[in-house]
């Protein structure tokens, strides 16, 4: 059985990777032979990014589910305001609601701002919405809230298809899905995981999630968590806003180190928007060497550095152990590119100034220089 589930899950992650894929590709193919409307031209842009968000959000959930299964996952708790949190879950699934003609409502604006772990309530809350808005046709999608006394409880409900009385205690489980034909969501695919990983989340914040449903008329699933603080003083309220860039203290000239051209291109791209005028490129640790010691010797020293982690002939870690050994190279910020999720938990990542996870965003690149 564990096989077979297996099996189906591999089957249903590969429909939904080639589902956002045919999105990119296909828009890609129109952009290069040009799109005149600037209406269409935005939609086709929106629609390529939001294909690559909900690739990654599937590669999330993957890594997400076998970090659980290790015990790996650490929870860090921040000040959260669940109403601003809800309307950037929102945000994400607007474009889809107004398209099916759902409405989204926020009912969580009287909930206070409570100490939780920003990143991992952002994911049960985006795989809750996502399902809801996955499995109505009309009508409405609400995130409601309580809180009392260390208590709280969030509510997502719908008023979608519903879910079959006999398969609600199974939905939880990974990789299951509703296969009844005669059944709405059985026409609507998705990997079988989301649920699951909302199971394991709120269980490891050290609460229970649950559903309530009937066909024809919706669903309502609740995460209720206890030992829940208020996060009372100024600073814990403090609103982190986006980070800005102040040009004036952009680096002078930059160097990137990555074997792959696009990415490379990606990041130059990135950084000339930002203001940064002088960058260089290297292919791998080696080319990366050769050009900071002629940059020194030629009194014109670059002052930042992008670096790829993987690369032929001299990778980023062997680069950066060998410039922290010359002393012309000790203080110099080196940022590593990594897809590695856990590159944190390796001691050597001590020798970077600091790790930016890909795929790389114009705010992940501003919050870079503003730790300097």
């Amino acid at each position: 059985a564990a096989e077979k589930a297996r099996s189906m899950f591999f089957s249903i992650v590969s429909h939904d990777i080639r589902t956002p894929l045919n999105a990119i590709i296909g828009y890609s193919q129109l952009l290069r032979k040009g799109i005149g409307d600037p209406k269409e031209l935005d939609e086709a842009l929106q629609a390529i990014e939001e294909s690559g968000t909900t690739l990654l959000e599937l590669v999330n959930d993957v890594l997400d589910l076998a970090k659980m299964d290790s015990g790996q996952m650490v929870l860090h708790t921040e000040p959260v305001r669940l109403g601003k949190l809800t309307d950037d879950v929102f945000a994400t699934f607007r474009l889809v609601a107004s398209q099916k003609g759902i409405k989204l409502i926020n009912s969580t604006a009287d909930v206070p701002t409570v100490l939780l772990d920003a990143h991992r309530f952002r994911q049960i809350l985006f795989n809750l919405i996502g399902n809801a808005i996955k499995f109505t046709a009309q009508g409405s999608v609400t995130v409601s809230a309580s809180y009392a006394d260390t208590n709280l409880e969030v509510a997502v409900s719908d008023t979608g298809c519903g879910i079959p009385a006999d398969m609600q205690a199974r939905i939880f489980d990974p990789f299951f899905q509703i296969h009844d034909p005669s059944h709405t969501a059985a026409r609507v695919m998705g990997s079988g995981l989301g649920l699951s990983i909302c199971q394991r989340l709120v269980e490891a914040m050290g609460g229970e999630i649950s559903v309530e449903s009937e066909v024809g008329k919706g669903s309502t699933f609740k995460a209720h968590l206890s030992g829940i603080v208020v996060a009372e003083t100024k600073n814990e309220l403090a609103v982190v806003s986006k980070p800005t860039v102040d040009r004036s203290k952009l680096p002078k000239h930059v160097l990137v180190v990555d074997d792959s051209a696009v990415n490379r291109a990606v990041l130059t791209a990135l950084l000339k928007q930002m203001g940064v005028t002088a960058i260089d490129q290297a292919r791998d640790g080696g080319e990366a060497l050769a050009k900071l010691d002629s940059a020194i010797n030629e009194a014109h020293p670059y002052d930042f550095v992008f670096s790829d982690l993987w690369m032929p002939n001299v990778n980023g870690m062997e680069m950066i152990e060998k410039l922290r050994k010359d002393s012309r190279f000790a203080n110099l910020p080196v940022f590593v590119l990594t897809a590695d999720t856990e590159f944190d938990n390796d001691e050597r990542a001590a020798l970077f100034t600091g790790t930016l996870l890909k795929p790389l965003t114009y705010d992940k690149l501003a919050g870079s220089f503003a730790t300097i």
